[in-house]
Order: structure tokens, then sequence, then C-alpha cells
């Protein structure tokens, strides 16, 4: 994480399915000066191992062939987490390149294009999804007529009635719910609602935080495992 004046920058966090050592080199050359820390990785098999346990904001897959395994998997991921994907390929069928498409690639440029041009296209996938992002964390969310939270009017509604909690509670209660189908560390939590880094101490205060928020909200909610 960086720090610039005096505010806590998160670096964006890319995966690169790649087995040339060489192309991979060049890509982290041309991120260089960019605030991303790159993930490496042989296979799609293998980034599913950590995909879920930890943020990440774009894969990229070095697709040296057309195989239909990889891609599968790639595509059962996907379902379960949507994400930007930028495929690096060797030549390739039209048929191809639309499956491509279908399975889940936002973009496809080819093996040979200059790095600098790949990370180019990186930065401008992760620049949409944040930006998209971004409108949409305006936005109410409502879970039937159990949950609603209003990000705008920083209001939680439990079964229709106002739910009284703090800054950091509705910050902590939003964040568990935006990110529900993730595991999150309580390192992660607290630099994503306090914006520091934590120690020890600051550690317990965020378990404190679950601790009401599970005693307090989820009670009055039925099935509230679909929601945290």
């Amino acid at each position: 994480m960086l720090q610039e004046k005096g505010q806590y920058i998160l670096k964006q966090q890319i995966f690169v399915v790649n087995k040339d050592g060489e192309l991979f080199q060049k890509l982290r050359c041309a991120f260089c000066g960019h605030s991303i820390n790159i993930h490496p990785v042989m296979s799609i098999s293998e980034m599913a191992l950590d995909f879920f346990m930890r943020p990440c904001d774009l894969i990229i897959f070095v697709l040296s062939h057309f195989e239909t395994a990889p891609l599968e998997e790639l595509h059962i991921i996907l379902c379960d987490r949507p994400m930007p994907v930028l495929i690096l390929h060797a030549d390739l069928s039209v048929d191809e390149k639309v499956c491509l498409y279908q399975i889940g690639a936002s973009a496809l440029l080819q093996k040979t294009i200059p790095a600098e041009i790949c990370a180019a296209q990186a930065l401008a996938l992760i620049r949409l999804r944040t930006e998209i992002d971004d409108w949409s964390k305006q936005c109410p969310l409502i879970f039937g007529t159990e949950l609603t939270i209003d990000p705008n009017c920083r209001i939680v509604k439990v079964n229709g009635e106002d739910l009284n909690i703090t800054k950091k509670e509705f910050d902590l209660f939003l964040c568990l719910v935006r990110n529900r189908k993730q595991v999150l560390s309580v390192e992660q939590l607290y630099e994503e609602i306090w914006g520091d880094e934590p120690d020890e101490k600051k550690l317990k205060t965020v378990k404190s935080h679950i601790y009401i928020e599970n005693v307090r909200v989820l009670p009055d909610i039925s099935y509230n495992h679909k929601y945290i």
C-alpha cells in the first residue's frame, strides 16, 4: 500500500496467467511507474487457489494456443466473480476469438504486440471497472424486504426499520455486504475502513465491530449468510 499526502492508496492487483518468462518480464517493466501489484501464476488452476482469497482488478491470460479445458475453468471462475480479462493470444481463427469473448474476455491482443500497449489496454480496463464500481457504489443495495443499504444517505433498514449505527459500523457493514462472496482478512477490512496500517490493538477494534454487528443486525435477518 502506498502513502501520498497523508492518504493511503491501495495498489491495483493483476493476476498474470503465463508460462512465458520473457513476456512476463516485459509486462512487469511496462507497468513500472504505476501502482500495480502483479501476481504471476502458471495456469488458471493455480490462479483459482488464490483468486477468491485476495483482491483482484484484472486478469491477463497469455494463451499460447486455443485450449478448451483452461478456458472452461476461467469461465466458471468469472461466473462466481466477474472480472475484466485481457487475453494475449497467438494466431487464432475468427470463431476462436468469438469464443473467447463469449467465455468472458474483455479484450484480445496479439502476443507479439508491444508490452507497453498491453499495459495501456490493461490500465484502461481497470480504469473502466473502477469508474463503474464508483458509480454503482452510490446505488442502494436492496435485499427483498429484509435489508436495504443506502450509501448516499448512509442508512441501513432492517425489516423496514432504520438501524441506529455509527459511521464506522455503517462503513464496515457495507464493505462486508459488498464483498459477501469474498474472504476478507481483518487486516484488509481495517485498511479499507480506517485507511491506515493496522496493529494488533487496531485489529481488535475491527473484531469488536464485527461482533457488534452480528449481535445487533444479523439476528433480525433470516438467512443472513446471503448478505455477509
